[in-house]
């Protein structure tokens, strides 16, 4: 689902120049096999709208996942909240299950292999078939010491069906006292419609609704078409203690006024969560997320797929200069939208990316690169789960296949240079990178919600970063070469790393390529 991430589906492709390009083109009738895998890790981003923390700096990347005290700020807990600091008569009531700390650290392991050959001496095709074992690892700490809720006693995982039928006798009671109330007032009893006991009579059975009502949306029972609340009130807590005595006030009055005494009741917790039971709460089928536990995922499978052309413009001593343009298929597998952290093996949509590259040789041994590519990304529909960037923890009552137009990337580099020997260069880089906002739109829903706004998941969807490296690149002839196969061996490393960066879901990642490339001559003159 990798809101989390962290929107980090694109960073594959943010990522995928890490080696200094040459602005070559091969030869008419040269292939060239290039194995090319590179790492890529990171467990932070660059903040944006985060609570005490300065846009732009960093921040965990579990930032979302975690909370010293976690409630409705992670979980979908707030109309049972909203519904608690009502009945106890206390609006700053905030529910605490405890403290969430979500531990994250994402890897990317790119294994491309790419196939060159020269049409003419001005250019090259080229296919790339990555393999990608995308991994996210989290390990999550949590401590209830300071909670103030446990299971809610009506749920199937706080193993206590008595509690569950005595929820369900206790709002059954409250809604026929209601009813048996209301007909006696208008039948005229209590005095009624003019007396104080009228009144008060009609202020309690008022009282009582609201009892009833929010009882169920507390503990969820009768609530048809609403998610169970996992947690409520522990017995001993002030908003415990506040709720029993809000039920007894308003029952003994209820049957002062004539109504048969009460036999349910609204049982609480006695103990706090456990670090599993926050793996229930996720996986489980009772409360609305269905979603897989916070725990390290990887998937490995085929990336997107390349299509190429490279064209020479100009080449000289001096001065080289190409033109390349490159169709990425959409063969990925995209982030489930039932995991709220894993990552895909690429966005699986289709891209259109347009470069070019520049060598100018100052000297024989001193020289630049520059190059600057721009990705055109395309329109596809997807599933995915209706819920702001801060909130990934959704219900499944949020997913919805919408139409997804991912913003286009800009990326420009330069690579000073030094020629060390005939063979070796040693170089540094420095790029920018900028991704346009996302735009979500739909949707065509999958389940029943009254209202989904699409444009959520666009929130902080724009990314910047600025990055620096450097590495090493051998080009030389084979070893015992004869004239009509003197072709080149290629190899080098390099490593990069995030400087800055903005947008809220921009991950501050470092970068290890390694290369070999291979040359053969296939057909057409060797000299």
């Amino acid at each position: 689902m990798l809101l989390i991430a962290l929107a980090v589906s694109n960073a594959p492709a943010a990522l995928s120049q890490t080696q200094m390009p040459d602005a070559r083109v091969l030869p008419r009738g040269t292939l060239r096999l290039t194995f090319e895998p590179h790492y890529t890790n990171y467990d932070q981003r660059f903040a944006k709208n985060s609570p005490g923390v300065e846009d732009g700096s960093t921040e965990p990347l579990g930032t979302d996942l975690s909370a010293d005290s976690a409630g409705a700020n992670i979980f979908n807990l707030l109309p049972a909240e909203t519904s608690i600091g009502s009945l106890s008569a206390n609006p700053a009531y905030r529910i605490n299950i405890g403290s969430l700390l979500t531990d994250m650290d994402a890897d990317i392991r790119r294994f491309p292999f790419e196939v060159s050959i020269g049409l003419t001496d001005r250019l090259t095709v080229r296919a790339e078939v990555p393999i990608v074992t995308a991994r996210m690892n989290a390990v999550v700490a949590f401590d209830s010491t300071d909670a103030n809720v446990g299971w809610n006693q009506a749920a199937a995982e706080a193993g206590n069906l008595a509690a569950f039928n005595s929820i369900t006798t206790l709002i059954g009671e409250l809604s026929a006292a209601v009813s048996q109330v209301t007909g006696l007032i208008d039948q005229g009893a209590f005095g009624c419609p003019s007396s104080q006991q009228c009144t008060d009579a009609s202020a309690l059975v008022d009282r009582a609704s609201q009892l009833a009502l929010g009882l169920g949306v507390i503990t969820g029972v009768g609530q048809s078409g609403r998610v169970m609340p996992p947690v409520a009130p522990l017995q001993t807590s002030v908003a415990g203690v506040a709720l029993t005595s809000e039920i007894q006030d308003v029952a003994s009055q209820l049957v002062a006024l004539g109504v048969v005494p009460f036999t349910g009741s609204l049982p609480l917790p006695a103990d706090r969560l456990s670090t599993s039971d926050i793996d229930a709460i996720l996986a489980g089928p009772n409360f609305g997320y269905e979603l897989f536990p916070l725990t390290t995922i990887k998937m490995s499978r085929l990336g997107d797929v390349e299509i190429g052309l490279r064209y020479q413009l100009f080449d000289s001593p001096q001065v080289r200069t190409v033109l390349s343009t490159t169709l990425r298929l959409p063969t990925s597998t995209r982030d489930r939208v039932n995991n709220a952290i894993d990552l895909g093996t690429g966005d699986r949509q289709t891209d259109v990316e347009a470069g070019f590259e520049f060598v100018f040789v100052s000297t024989s041994r001193l020289g630049i690169t520059v190059a600057a590519n721009y990705t055109a990304q395309f329109a596809d529909e997807l599933p995915r789960r209706v819920t702001p960037p801060d909130m990934p923890l959704s219900l499944v009552t949020s997913e919805a296949v919408v139409r997804r137009n991912l913003g286009d990337m800009f990326r420009v580099s330069a690579f000073p240079w030094m020629a060390l020997s005939d063979g070796f260069t040693v170089y540094a880089s420095a790029s920018y990178y900028r991704k346009n906002s996302d735009t979500y739109t739909g949707p065509r829903q999958l389940t029943v919600l009254p209202t989904l706004d699409p444009s959520l998941l666009a929130l902080e969807s724009s990314q910047t970063s600025v990055t620096f490296g450097g590495g090493i690149a051998y080009r030389g002839t084979r070893s015992g070469a004869s004239a009509d196969t003197e072709l080149p061996i290629e190899a080098g490393v390099s490593y990069r790393s995030v400087f800055s960066g903005s947008g809220g879901l921009t991950p501050k990642f470092n970068t290890l390529n390694i290369y070999l490339k291979l040359y053969y001559r296939l057909f057409g003159d060797p000299n």
